[in-house]
């Protein structure tokens, strides 16, 4: 996979624990519903993106938000953390069940640190032929 061009529905369970939060938007960025959000060094929200200064997981994006003529600040974006969702995890098989599942990129689910930041852990490996997995998002805990 590669990162969002466009809003994408995330697959996720139906969860009472799950919490949104609003996150205050990096200027100049973009943010896709259904992308992985993370913040830079100063703390603002933005597409999550191993080359970048992304530094930290911070949700899945609910809404679509679009600051690109925007200054920090000026728009949030409210994410969902701590649900499940059903995603493709690159390299994922039965064994894989209770690893760290980590991002590349706001779209692309993998099980190798490196590039990558821990996103959530990886609980059930979908044996249906789809080659989707759940995974349990674990926002500023992993």
């Amino acid at each position: 996979m590669a990162f969002l061009t466009a809003d994408a529905n995330i697959a996720h369970t139906e969860n009472p624990s799950t919490t949104f939060v609003s996150q205050r938007v990096a200027a100049g960025a973009v943010i896709y519903k259904g992308a992985l959000v993370g913040t830079n060094d100063e703390g603002y929200a933005k597409p999550l993106l191993i080359d970048d200064d992304v530094n930290q997981f911070v949700g899945i994006a609910n809404v679509g938000v679009d600051n690109s003529s925007g200054a920090d600040d000026d728009l949030q974006v409210e994410c969902r953390v701590n649900e499940a969702i059903l995603v493709a995890v690159a390299g994922a098989d039965q064994s894989s069940i209770g690893s760290i599942v980590y991002a590349s990129d706001d779209n692309t689910y993998i099980l190798d640190t490196s590039p990558g930041i821990a996103v959530g852990t990886l609980v059930e490996f979908n044996t249906d032929g789809d080659g989707l997995s759940l995974v349990k998002l674990n926002a500023f805990l992993v």
